[in-house]
């Protein structure tokens, strides 16, 4: 059978298995007349099966099923399935921020325990030092809205202190800075990161 030109094709053989005839056509009659015509069909029985035969065929023809001598229609075996693209790995979310401590929980603390305040910079003391009070976060937006109290806190940075939204130099009288780190034994803050906080917050 070759199905691009959708024509069915028997062939005859020899004992030997040598190829003796071939008839070609579209119809199962075109197919039987011609075997007819050759002399090739003699007995009602193998007249019968040839009949079975050319009508599958043709049926595989026209429904796109495979064909195989002797054996029922089947399914054509459809193409594998392409793989589905594979997922993109979703970013890991970004680690939620912590509300400022309290004067009340900072002084819960122990050296060597973690540190998230938000300070309002009054001075510089050296290079390496920056004070200022401590402020709390208001209930209704402990982001952005926090209020002074009388507590002074010390912080301590250096060269490897990240410094985010803003720069080292934002770092003056009057900023409001967020300071995470550890407790230092002397009970300073020891920082690991400040955040420039002074575009965005206000201090009751």
């Amino acid at each position: 059978m070759e199905r691009a030109a959708r024509e069915i094709i028997v062939r005859h053989y020899l004992t030997d298995n040598t190829p003796a005839h071939e008839a070609r056509g579209r119809t199962p009659e075109a197919i039987y007349l011609a075997l007819i015509r050759e002399g090739l069909v003699s007995q009602l029985s193998h007249a019968a099966y040839l009949g079975a035969e050319l009508a599958k065929a043709e049926a595989s023809l026209r429904l796109g099923a495979r064909y195989e001598q002797d054996r029922p229609l089947r399914p054509e075996t459809p193409p594998p399935a392409a793989p589905a693209p594979e997922a993109s790995t979703p970013a890991p979310p970004m680690p939620a921020i912590p509300v400022a401590l309290t004067w009340e929980e900072l002084s819960a603390l122990t050296a060597g325990d973690a540190v998230n305040v938000v300070i309002s910079v009054t001075g510089q003391p050296s290079e390496q030092q920056f004070a200022g009070t401590l402020t709390e976060p208001e209930a209704e937006d402990p982001f952005h809205n926090f209020r002074r109290t009388e507590h002074l806190v010390q912080v301590h940075w250096g060269p490897d202190t990240r410094v985010a939204m803003g720069k080292a130099s934002d770092v003056e009288p009057g900023a409001i800075v967020r300071a995470r780190g550890v407790l230092g034994p002397d009970r300073a803050v020891q920082a690991e990161a400040v955040i420039i906080l002074t575009s965005v917050a206000t201090i009751a």
